[in-house]
């Protein structure tokens, strides 16, 4: 997994020079930092077989949304 993270990491940081070096708009900085940025981050989870195993086999249950979510009682 770790080689993906910074494939995309770079794949961004590549994509922001290309912004620079072809003088096209700064409103692509807008998309092309924070996901750089989140893929950075992404590079150093450290993440075990079975924590990876758990993730793979689909979403737990979570009922956090409930806590915000209205009501239509």
């Amino acid at each position: 997994m770790t080689w993906s993270w910074r494939g995309q990491a770079a794949t961004g940081a590549v994509l922001i020079a290309l912004v620079f070096v072809l003088d096209r708009s700064a409103w692509w900085l807008v998309l092309l930092v924070p996901h750089f940025v989140g893929t950075v981050a992404g590079c150093f989870q450290k993440v075990d077989a079975e924590q990876h195993a758990t993730a793979a086999s689909g979403p737990s249950d979570c009922t956090w949304w409930r806590s915000w979510w209205p009501s239509s009682a």
